[in-house]
């Protein structure tokens, strides 16, 4: 839990310091002190960007605060096709898992069982599967 909530806290602060530079930048447009012609376009990049950002990954741990709050996740089972080289995420069935990079990592080709939030796919609990 204590993972979530710090990964929550950096992207909260990286949409903080992205609408930071949207609104430097629109001020500059505005009282046009815009010297060069890429810093016209850049609060729409920008704005295009946050927007992107907030919809991917913002938005969804915010909806998945009241599952991690509650333990209320759910469980997949499946094989781990691939795992990331940080190994912060891994691919199991076709499906991307967001995971701590200092627990288990499974190997590819593994069964295993994930417990996960549901609009994040926050991995919280990945155990291997014995047959």
């Amino acid at each position: 839990m204590k993972y979530f909530f710090c990964n929550l806290s950096v992207h909260l602060i990286v949409a903080v310091v992205l609408l930071a530079f949207l609104c430097a930048f629109s001020n500059k447009v505005m009282k046009k002190k815009a010297d060069k012609i890429y810093k016209y376009f850049m609060p729409v990049i920008l704005a295009i960007v946050l927007t992107v950002y907030c919809y991917f990954i913002v938005v969804p741990r915010f909806f998945d605060i009241r599952n991690v709050v509650n333990d209320n996740y759910q469980t997949a089972t499946g094989v781990v096709e691939s795992v990331s080289p940080l190994k912060n995420f891994v691919k199991i069935d076709g499906v991307y898992y967001y995971k701590n990079p200092i627990h288990y990592t499974p190997a590819v080709g593994e069964t295993v069982d994930v417990r996960y939030s549901g609009y994040a796919n926050l991995a919280i609990e990945i155990d291997s599967v014995q047959n």
